[in-house]
């Protein structure tokens, strides 16, 4: 039996798409390729290893994208072309692009043109592909490659023509000569980050291959990466577990039924919550084969990583301490993995778009919400542990040492999962989740939109490509829009209270410090399922459910703060100075 017939008895028995099942195993086969690199490649010949990265990356990238590139509402659009338009026609078109600039000695032709070559090819890709689902084609890794080949374009820019007031990170990243193509297709088809991210710039792909990422503790001179990798990998099945739960409980269809609608509004918040959280626990995938998909691909894959590993130490040169760090990210991806599965199972996408949902209490909907939401993201944070893990395993992430002398592994690292575990304001979301390319957009986006001379034109501009970027379904406009307008709310709220000294220092009081960071954690629990809602279920149909369920709560309480920010800080915040000499001066307005 091969390995697509087995896909194809998981997924009828366990009721997971195939495209999401191979995505996994994909990321997964990431393992051995890191394994492979690190053992015969890692330090020596530059070409071979960019020839090895090359060959693994578009294998993978064909496996996936290649012949099974296409879902039948997606042929329907192919149907007007007389070409066969997967994946290996764009691919090909974008590498004979990549060359072209390459030989360009036009740093402005360079970053003018060729990140709006890779885009346009995107979006064709998206018209071309979309559906009214979740579509696991080959506009994903597209995501990935726009990001790296623009930010190529700003790296030779501002190395070849040096600017006053670059910022430190940019003067790091900067090429001051053109790197050579097999550099390019190898750190673009990187085989552990291709597929799903993240994106990492040039220069560390080149320390990387010259062998830089070394301890000189280390006999052989490896960085002990195999504990972070298997680490990060774990959490990310972790997540996607976490994801998948929730999804089993509340999912994307409940979240737009009547159940949800008129459940109770204590309910329709923490299910809001709930779901919004969990859309970010899986990453691409929608469901995940519990048992059988483990048994699967999970054993013989975990099998054939410790055979190696003993070979590893076993052998002379020893084992990059690596594994730990791998270990722990790979379970707790493991973790979130099975989360998500549960509660996908038990709240799925059909049960937050029924009748059933729409009609439940308040209470019942709030929090069917907030388990639901919170699943969507665990389905992102997940996968992307997983690939950290072999990430890690790969050394690619290396970061250097703490100043306790510990080898750290966040060089590449895409989720702070204390900081998004513990966040009690939608900052800490936007800190903690998909770091990578946060801070990939702050740094070629954001921070060159100074001359608008405005930072929340600068901010609705940087949300609105991340919007195109993602795709052209309502759902990721209203999800960006609504981050856009939390945000701006929470710095002016914080802003007005931290003018009334007397009300901080009511809530830094024994007991009411505990409520109010309980009252926190319920207020980013409903109303991440509520921003996350259209992102996950994408057609406007269905997320209009959802908000219709919840009252609008979330555009009134964000979008009319200006409107009763006037009552607020006259009769409830006045602005307050310190107490001095039992007297309260007053600011004035």
């Amino acid at each position: 039996m091969g390995v697509e017939s087995v896909l194809e008895a998981v997924a009828s028995q366990t009721g997971a798409s195939v495209p999401a099942l191979r995505l996994v195993f994909s990321v997964l086969l990431g393992y051995p390729i890191a394994l492979i690199h690190r053992h015969t490649l890692y330090g020596k010949n530059k070409l071979l290893q960019h020839l090895y990265f090359i060959f693994t990356g578009l294998l993978l990238g064909y496996y996936n994208y290649g012949k099974y590139s296409m879902t039948q509402e997606s042929r329907a659009n192919y149907a007007n072309f007389d070409v066969h338009f997967d994946w290996t026609i764009p691919t090909g078109y974008k590498m004979a692009a990549v060359s072209y600039y390459l030989t360009s000695t036009d740093s402005y032709d360079i970053v003018w043109t060729m990140p709006e070559c890779v885009l346009v090819m995107k979006l064709t890709g998206y018209y071309l592909t979309s559906t009214d689902s979740y579509d696991i084609v080959w506009t994903m890794p597209e995501c990935v490659l726009v990001m790296k080949l623009t930010g190529l374009a700003y790296n030779l820019y501002d190395g070849l023509n040096p600017q006053p007031g670059l910022s430190k990170h940019a003067q790091s990243v900067a090429l001051t000569k053109m790197p050579c193509p097999f550099q390019v297709f190898a750190h673009s088809f990187f085989p552990l980050t291709f597929l799903i991210g993240p994106h990492f710039s040039m220069t560390r792909y080149q320390d990387f291959v010259a062998g830089k990422f070394t301890e000189k503790e280390s006999v052989n001179g490896l960085p002990n990466c195999v504990k972070p990798a298997i680490t990060r990998s774990l959490l990310g099945f972790t997540y996607l577990g976490i994801y998948q739960l929730v999804n089993i409980i509340y999912s994307d269809e409940y979240m737009v039924s009547d159940e949800y609608m008129y459940a109770p509004f204590w309910k329709r918040s923490f299910v809001l919550g709930v779901w919004g959280r969990s859309a970010f626990y899986k990453y691409m995938v929608r469901v995940l084969a519990s048992s059988i998909c483990f048994a699967i691909f999970v054993v013989p894959l975990s099998i054939s990583f410790i055979c190696l590993l003993f070979h590893f130490q076993e052998s002379v040169n020893g084992l990059p301490n690596c594994v730990k760090p791998a270990i722990t990210r790979s379970l707790l991806g493991f973790t979130y993995l099975g989360i998500y599965q549960l509660v996908n199972i038990i709240y799925s996408d059909e049960y937050m778009v029924s009748d059933e949902y729409m009609y439940a209490p308040f209470w019942k909907r709030s929090f069917v919400l907030g388990v639901w939401g919170r699943s969507a993201f665990y389905k992102y944070i997940s996968v992307w542990l997983l690939g950290e893990g072999a990430i890690i395993l790969s050394g690619l992430s290396y970061n250097g040492v703490s100043d306790s002398g510990k080898s750290l592994w966040n060089g590449c690292a895409n989720v702070s999962l204390s900081v998004f575990e513990g966040a009690t304001k939608f900052t800490h979301y936007v800190d903690s989740f998909n770091i990578n390319t946060n801070h990939w957009v702050l740094e070629n986006i954001y921070k060159r939109l100074k001359f608008l001379g405005n930072r929340l034109i600068s901010q609705a501009a940087v949300l609105l490509f991340l919007a195109v970027w993602h795709g052209f379904h309502s759902g990721y406009y209203a999800t960006f829009f609504m981050e856009f307008i939390i945000i701006a709310f929470e710095k002016d709220f914080i802003s007005v209270l931290e003018k009334n000294v007397t009300l901080l220092e009511f809530t830094r009081r024994p007991y009411i410090s505990s409520l109010t960071y309980l009252g926190l954690k319920v207020y980013t629990f409903v109303f991440l399922g509520y921003c996350i809602g259209p992102f996950a279920l994408l057609s406007y149909s269905k997320w209009i459910r959802v908000y219709t369920a919840y009252l609008f709560l979330g555009h009134v309480l964000f979008m009319m703060w200006p409107l009763y920010k006037i009552a607020v800080v006259r009769w409830v915040l006045p602005p307050q100075r310190p107490v001095r000499n039992g007297k309260e001066k007053k600011h004035a307005e």
